[in-house]
C-alpha cells in the first residue's frame, strides 16, 4: 500500500504544519498558521484536494491538542468530513479522534454516534484491506491488521465512554 504522503510537497507542507503546531502554544495561532500554508500549497497545485485534506485533518488535531473549545472541534471535525479522505485509516483517525474530543468535553451521546459510524465502516474497511493483499504477491497485510487494531480501539472507547455515560445519567 503506498504511503499516503507521496509526494515531496506533501511531505513539505506536513513538515510546516507539524513546526506550527509545536511552535504555536494555542489552538487559534496554530489553526491558523495551518490554514496560510494550506492556502500557499493550494494556489501552488492543480486542485489541491489532498492539501486541503491534509490542512483541515491537522487543524482538528490542533483544536483538540491545543485547547480549542467544543465548537471549534466539532467545526474542524465538520470541515474534515467535507474535505473527504485519502484513505480509510484517515477517516477512521478523524472519527476516533473527534469521539475521544466529546468523550472529553461530556458530549457522550456524540461520540458514541460517531463511535457507531466508524464501527459501521470497519467491516467494508477490512475487507477492501484483505482484496487488496490478496491481489498482491507480496502483501503484509498492513491495511486490514491496522482496521483490526482500530476496530478493537473504537469498541475499547465506547465500551468506556458508555459505562462512563451510564453512571453519569444515574447520578
Amino acid at each position: 500500500m503506498a504511503d499516503v504522503h507521496d509526494s515531496p510537497q506533501e511531505t513539505a507542507m506536513l513538515r510546516e504544519i507539524l513546526l506550527a503546531i509545536k511552535e504555536e502554544s494555542g489552538y487559534d495561532p496554530a489553526a491558523s498558521r495551518i490554514e496560510k500554508i494550506e492556502r500557499r500549497y493550494v494556489a501552488a497545485s492543480d486542485g489541491g484536494l489532498v492539501f486541503r485534506q491534509l490542512a483541515a485533518r491537522w487543524c482538528l488535531i490542533a483544536a483538540t491538542d491545543k485547547g480549542g473549545s467544543f465548537e471549534d472541534v466539532a467545526s474542524r471535525f465538520r470541515a474534515a468530513c467535507e474535505a473527504g479522505f485519502a484513505d480509510p485509516h484517515s477517516e477512521m483517525a478523524v472519527l476516533v479522534e473527534f469521539a475521544e474530543a466529546c468523550r472529553v468535553f461530556g458530549r457522550w451521546e456524540e461520540g458514541l454516534r460517531v463511535l457507531a459510524l466508524a464501527r459501521e465502516r470497519l467491516p467494508r474497511w477490512g475487507s477492501s484491506a484483505r482484496r487488496r493483499r490478496k491481489s498482491r504477491s507480496s502483501g503484509s497485510g498492513v491495511g486490514w491488521r491496522m482496521a483490526r487494531r482500530t476496530e478493537r480501539r473504537v469498541v475499547t472507547l465506547a465500551e468506556r465512554t458508555s459505562v462512563v455515560s451510564d453512571r453519569s445519567a444515574r447520578s
